[in-house]
């Protein structure tokens, strides 16, 4: 169920079909009324799902944020803020994050490990990280 505020129902027609349109909610399973539109709980699972998915998405690109903005060395233990910020990449990866801050963390974190390889194996392990972006 949605509320309406009664003072803008010269709106709320063109606003509730375009949000039918947009999600693709069939229209006979929504009813609107003079202030609220009620819909089923198919269409209530799937608005959750979405709303659940932005604010997780927002979440990570604050987390990501708040990670590339800080300095490693000036932290008594680094590798715990590498740790973090390989959890915080890996959980953009699940999401398909394709943000600045993203991309900036996953340039850290490839920096930083490439800083702990062996010189004589680095061509083989960039041939591999190379080959394993790619299947994802």
């Amino acid at each position: 169920m949605c509320t309406w505020n009664t003072n803008s129902q010269k709106i709320v027609p063109w606003v509730v079909r375009w949000f039918l349109q947009h999600f693709g909610f069939p229209p006979e399973n929504i009813q609107m009324g003079s202030s609220r539109v009620f819909y089923r709980a198919e269409e209530h699972r799937k608005l959750e799902l979405d709303r659940s998915i932005v604010l997780e998405q927002q979440n990570l690109e604050n987390w990501l944020y708040d990670m590339i903005n800080q300095d490693p060395n000036s932290l008594p233990n680094p590798e715990e803020y590498y740790e973090e910020l390989s959890r915080a990449v890996h959980r953009a990866n699940v999401f398909k994050l394709d943000s600045q801050n993203a991309h900036t963390a996953r340039q850290l974190l490839e920096d930083f490990i490439e800083a702990r390889i062996d010189p004589e194996r680095m061509p083989s392990c960039k041939l591999r990280s190379t080959l394993g972006r790619n299947n994802n």
